[in-house]
């Protein structure tokens, strides 16, 4: 009965702690190429997105194209959105707005995309500056760091047996 216990306990923590490590290691490539308030912002959507690739594997909104092409397509849409729009609020709906239309025509829904898109036009003058670059660092490294450490995680779960798409 306690090892029942514990084993289930274990299988709830799991998940947590992978998907801690994953945010941590994402923060700190997040911190070495943008820092300040960008890092808290990008790393908002990753933690999300690390909710449903730790917590829900099998979820379509979890597949490797919904989570790497849900990210740069909402990404791609937020950074068009504060180039080409002043004011904030039309800014955010567009990005917002933009990213959703390209997921679901691009068949990559993945909801963290919203806040991504998002984080480009509030994120501030340095990311709103460093423009197109934003996409590839730190986004894209952060979207290949997640990826890899998820599937890492996925692969260990399944060869050890009571993996956590049960519980």
């Amino acid at each position: 009965m306690l090892r029942d216990r514990l084993m289930y306990l274990w299988r709830q923590a799991r998940p947590a702690l992978a998907a801690g490590v994953a945010i941590l290691l994402v923060a700190l490539v997040t911190r070495h190429f943008a820092g300040g308030m960008t890092a808290v912002l990008l790393v908002a959507s990753m933690g999300a997105a690390a909710t449903l690739l730790f917590c829900l594997p099998d979820s379509p909104l979890s597949r490797p194209w919904a989570f790497v092409g849900g990210h740069l397509v909402s990404v791609l849409a937020g950074i068009t959105s504060s180039q080409l729009v002043q004011d904030v609020a039309i800014a955010s709906a567009l990005a917002v707005g933009g990213a959703i239309l390209l997921m679901r025509l691009l068949n990559c829904l993945h909801p963290p995309g919203g806040a991504a898109a998002l984080s480009c036009v509030v994120g501030g003058p340095d990311v709103i500056a460093s423009g197109y670059h934003f996409l590839i660092a730190p986004v894209g490294v952060n979207v290949l760091l997640m990826f890899t450490l998820a599937q890492l995680y996925r692969a260990a779960v399944s060869r050890g047996g009571s993996g956590t798409r049960k519980g």
